[in-house]
């Protein structure tokens, strides 16, 4: 503090209110000069500014009298105990630059923001969903390891026992998260995209085929910070605009804070963590129609290059193919890309275009990847 301390006597000495009316503080410039001031770690100490947007406690929900010796498995504010665990993962993260809709530019060079705990497996233990917030990847690890402080902070054993479960895709840093026990589906932020999506931890692999998009909005969604499922099954999210906060400033006449709700049926319904997704055969007969698939049989070999080189014929833009496809209960479809830095278009989205009409240019569905249901 002796910068401040020198500050006060300079103003003091120049006692010249014209001067110094517009000097801004040295305390107003630490909380405004970088956003890493809230989760950086100096030489093992967490920041003084941490505790105002310290993630939520990963415990898990339970209506008994064990509920009291719960192990939270949260940053330790006093000893900063994560901070022992990071070289087994965050080696592997990158620093990535970001935007708002503002054109607001900050970066995320931060550690682990993002936690949730799933049910507890046959010995007793839960598995910890994890993600620092300057990384597209999702890791796990086992709570058995982490209540073994021997193995959670010895990287030489501790490295097989953190896994990376795969990516996010471009742009999809996240923060906040939060499992759904009775779905089992991972609800997270996307907060570069200002989305909310979901992966089901059922599925075998994590990637962007594999996870669903359940809201987004440059408007109401800008930096989701907090998402909860509560005990009626309703998904809770907050949006509060920080980055703005921080680097800008934030316009009264707007609305900056949000508590934005779906229930979990309605927010899966139609995406990849949709268990009881199933195409109905109406839609799949406007399919074979327009892209000439004879019959159900033939559909299963038709191959994945052609169904989206027929449908390339139908778009404006390019469509990339990639080797993997997308299971619709007895039918599967191939998955397609388009060309355009948004990001993948889901075969929900194919079978909503293909479904209303047959001019499939005019569709903006078919132009984003963003979901139906982010218009309402």
């Amino acid at each position: 503090m002796l910068l401040d301390s020198i500050q006060r006597r300079a103003i003091r000495l120049v006692g010249d209110a014209t001067l110094t009316h517009s000097l801004t503080s040295l305390e107003h410039r630490r909380k405004v000069g970088d956003l890493s001031l809230f989760y950086r770690y100096f030489h093992g100490k967490c920041s003084s500014e941490i505790s105002a947007i310290i993630p939520s406690l990963a415990i898990p929900i339970r209506r008994t009298r064990q509920a009291q010796s719960a192990h939270p498995f949260v940053v330790n504010l006093e000893r900063c105990r994560t901070a022992l665990y990071q070289d087994s993962f965050i080696h592997r993260t990158a620093r990535l630059w970001n935007s708002l809709p503002v054109e607001i530019r900050f970066q995320w060079s931060e550690g682990i923001l993002g936690l949730a705990l799933s049910g507890k497996d046959p010995e007793g233990y839960s598995t910890l969903y994890f993600h620092p917030i300057s990384s597209f990847n999702e890791f796990n690890v086992s709570t058995k390891v982490l209540q073994n402080e021997t193995l959670a902070t010895n990287s030489a054993l501790n490295y097989g026992h953190f896994k990376v479960l795969g990516s996010r895709g471009p742009k999809a840093q996240s923060g906040a998260s939060f499992l759904h026990q009775e779905s089992k589906v991972l609800f997270y932020s996307l907060i570069n995209l200002n989305a909310v999506a979901c992966w089901r931890t059922t599925l075998s692999n994590y990637s962007m085929l594999s996870q669903g998009r359940v809201f987004m909005s440059n408007e109401t969604m800008v930096f989701p910070s907090d998402i909860k499922v509560d005990a009626k099954n309703t998904l809770w999210v907050l949006s509060n605009r920080l980055p703005r906060f921080i680097y800008g400033y934030l316009r009264s006449d707007e609305y900056n804070f949000r508590i934005l709700k779906s229930s979990v049926s309605d927010a899966i319904r139609g995406t990849a963590c949709d268990s009881k997704m199933k195409i109905d055969p109406h839609i799949w007969r406007n399919i074979t129609s327009k892209l000439d698939i004879k019959n159900d049989a033939s559909a299963k070999e038709f191959s994945h290059q052609s169904y989206c080189v027929e449908l390339s014929k139908l778009s404006t833009k390019s469509i990339i193919t990639p080797p993997i496809s997308f299971d619709f209960g007895n039918q599967t479809l191939p998955h397609c890309y388009l060309e355009d830095p948004e990001g993948p278009v889901s075969p929900t989205d194919l079978i909503s275009v293909l479904e209303s009409t047959a001019e499939f240019n005019r569709h903006e569905e078919f132009k984003s990847f963003h979901h139906t249901r982010t218009t309402d």
